[in-house]
């Protein structure tokens, strides 16, 4: 018994500098991190900023962030005139690059507004909302063009950027449950993921003003990481000023878990954004060198 616990204190007495060099490791790593974080919060990886692109939950047959780029829906025309390629965050500066034109259409389709949340609970893409049913498509009925008009309670979305394209103007609207959107042509009958298009009514107009527009500038592939597609390297950009959530009117951090939707007319691409929440730079460096600390704690003591 004497025999065992001597050498077990020999390895404990083996083992405990190198944990102790693990521990400073790790509380370096962590003040690294944290003071990264504090001196690059503002750099941007684009012309635009962050790619903020997420997977919608549809489709695997994209490329780049979220598998996106590259990419339209199941079942729909696989081209770069029907692409919706990235959301792109700097700040409170929004912007949404696409092969699409937002500013013609394409093919009678118009462009959509976009949808944000702001507290996490929206339902997007896939749109699985539970006790849900969509009207059946119907090819005679002319007079809503087989559109549905579907209350926020449904998708939860917090606020919309009410687009004039054409103007280059937009409204910022915050929703309410009772909040009307539209769905896309025939949403009910194949394009639920997308939905929803553009919004109807209600809520209350908070903001808004002009926006970036960069149609003559034909975007780039090189400004923005994104590619063409079969030959197509047009692409197509609008940035929209969101401070006025962001501070003028919630207090809201867009950059902390805030989603962005947005697809066209028909529904045949479905874009998401979504901004991941990271753990404040002071809390991360008070963490470090917390363990910084306590290492030292212990080595007084054992002097």
């Amino acid at each position: 018994m004497l025999e065992n616990n001597l050498k077990g204190k020999v390895v404990m007495k083996t083992l405990k500098p190198i944990f102790n060099q693990k521990l400073i490791s790790a509380a370096l790593a962590i003040i690294f991190v944290g003071t990264l974080i504090l001196v690059s919060g503002n750099a941007s990886a684009t012309t635009y900023g962050d790619n903020i692109t997420v997977y919608d939950g549809v489709g695997t047959n994209g490329t780049g962030l979220g598998q996106e780029d590259n990419e339209a829906e199941p079942g729909m025309v696989q081209s770069q005139a029907w692409d919706l390629e990235g959301f792109f965050l700097n700040g409170t500066q929004l912007t949404i690059v696409g092969g699409y034109n937002f500013y013609t259409g394409k093919d009678g389709m118009d462009a959509g507004d976009i949808f944000i949340d702001t507290n996490g609970d929206a339902v997007a893409s896939p749109n699985t909302i539970p006790g849900f049913i969509y009207e059946p498509y119907d090819s005679n009925d002319s007079i809503t063009e087989t559109y549905q008009i579907v209350s926020n309670s449904y998708f939860k979305y917090d606020y919309v950027l009410d687009i004039d394209w054409a103007a280059g103007t937009f409204a910022i609207i915050q929703l309410d449950p009772n909040s009307l959107l539209k769905d896309t042509e025939y949403g009910s009958a194949y394009n639920i993921p997308s939905n929803p298009w553009i919004y109807e009514s209600g809520g209350q107009v908070v903001g808004g003003g002009d926006f970036e527009d960069y149609n003559n500038a034909n975007t780039s592939g090189s400004d923005t990481g994104l590619l063409g597609w079969n030959g197509d390297d047009n692409h197509y950009a609008a940035t929209f000023n969101l401070s006025f959530i962001a501070a003028g009117f919630t207090g809201i951090d867009l950059r902390n878990g805030a989603l962005f939707h947005n697809t066209m007319e028909c529904g045949n691409d479905n874009l998401i954004g979504r901004v991941a929440p990271v753990p404040e730079p002071a809390t991360m460096l008070l963490l470090g060198t917390g363990l910084a600390g306590m290492i030292g704690l212990r080595r007084r003591k054992k002097a």
